[in-house]
């Protein structure tokens, strides 16, 4: 008998406290706490249930991965019962990779805190570009100075491993624009 396989856990937060105007994913950016608060209590039963399946039972969580929307979005302290209710549901021993997506204006040392207490070892920034006047035309409701200043808070707290998420093809891009922001 072989080990069972290991397990990858994708988590959608879906709110976003705007939507770009080149976002695809599910996502509402008209949700209050209230709103936050039921879907988390609903993923909470979601994830007790499979964690309670025969397709689940015995295997480890070798990943988990945030994204969204905008996970970053959530109060620390809901993020620390996220957390909680997930690692009830599932095997964590074995987590190697933990990621969490960040808007830029949402980095703020209560939520790094609460994401490095929960053993978030990927932050992945939402930069996008580097481009103010494309990041507005795009609909994008951070600045290069946000991208900036969240970055400073986020190296300052340690995490092992940061990504910035780059986009080719926005609106108004240049070639220029683009590689700049590379650059940067």
């Amino acid at each position: 008998v072989t080990d069972p396989p290991p397990l990858g856990l994708y988590v959608h937060v879906p709110f976003c406290a705007r939507r770009c105007d080149f976002c695809y994913y599910l996502a509402y950016d008209d949700a209050g706490p209230g709103r936050i608060g039921e879907y988390l209590e609903a993923l909470g039963h979601e994830a007790a249930g499979y964690g309670r399946s025969a397709a689940i039972t015995g295997r480890v969580l070798d990943f988990a991965y945030f994204g969204g929307g905008t996970p970053s979005l959530l109060h620390p302290r809901e993020i620390r019962s996220l957390m909680r209710t997930l690692k009830a549901a599932f095997d964590w021993g074995s987590v190697r990779e933990i990621t969490w997506e960040c808007a830029p204006q949402t980095v703020n040392d209560a939520r790094l805190g609460a994401l490095r207490e929960a053993g978030v070892t990927r932050l992945s920034l939402g930069v996008q570009q580097m481009n103010d006047e494309v990041l507005q035309k795009s609909g994008r409701i951070h600045q290069v100075r946000d991208v900036e200043r969240a970055w400073k808070q986020i190296d300052h707290m340690g995490f092992p491993i940061v990504n910035l998420d780059l986009i080719v093809g926005m609106i108004g891009e240049t070639d220029t624009s683009f590689f700049d922001s590379l650059d940067r």
